[in-house]
């Protein structure tokens, strides 16, 4: 941390106090391993709260503690991830001509590595937006989710979320979901839907268009 200036003020320092998201991970479990078994270990995790990848290395102490060395592995691990999924993917594509079903496979591969959350809509040919392949961590939310979208349909002509992704083909990045952004889309939304995004409880959001020939056909 020397080079964010952070060193002196780690000293004297509980990790779990300074980094509470580590609490309860893979760098709690297997630090205190290597303290308690008094045995040299090496894993690697991923840190919650930013996503960053670090390879640690454990080496026991006489006295009971532990030196820790981190390497910051997050590109290494994105590049490996991102292979992976054009894989998968490109099996997924080869396997079915149903282009539902292959869109409902594609739609589950994400969920729960990548997102908790993850649904696929479509335009129609009268112009309208039709969710048509939804995965969820929860298969009860999965289907609470299909309901909202039969029930409150999109207004293309909104100015944010899912319809802006349409209009103008360019993804949407919500990397924190704040009070101020659910009051926004109360002014164009139903209360009750705006109530359920609120009850449901996103934490952040990514929405990138599915385009074919130059022309966005969903999201």
């Amino acid at each position: 941390y020397r080079s964010a200036g952070r060193q002196a003020s780690m000293v004297g320092k509980v990790l779990w106090d300074e980094f509470p998201d580590l609490a309860g991970t893979g760098f709690e479990r297997e630090m205190k391993r290597a303290m308690r078994e008094r045995t040299t270990t090496s894993f690697a995790a991923r840190r919650p709260m930013t996503g960053h990848w670090s390879q640690v290395s454990c080496y026991p102490l006489p006295d009971g503690g532990v030196v820790a060395v981190w390497k910051d592995i997050t590109e290494q691990r994105r590049a490996e991830e991102a292979l992976h999924y054009l894989t998968r993917a490109s099996e997924i594509l080869s396997e079915s001509l149903d282009y539902e079903q292959t869109i409902d496979a594609l739609t589950h591969l994400v969920v729960p590595e990548v997102a908790d959350f993850c649904a696929v809509s479509l335009l129609t040919a009268s112009g309208g937006v039709e969710q048509i392949a939804v995965a969820h961590t929860d298969p009860a939310k999965a289907q609470w989710a299909r309901e909202l979208s039969q029930r409150f349909p999109v207004d293309l002509a909104a100015s944010t979320g899912l319809a802006q992704v349409i209009r103008t083909g360019q993804p949407q990045l919500y990397p924190l979901v704040t009070e101020e952004m659910l009051a926004t889309m109360a002014e164009s939304r139903d209360p009750e839907y705006v109530h359920l995004m609120r009850v449901e409880g996103f934490s952040s959001a990514f929405i990138a268009p599915l385009t074919t020939h130059g022309r966005t056909i969903g999201t």
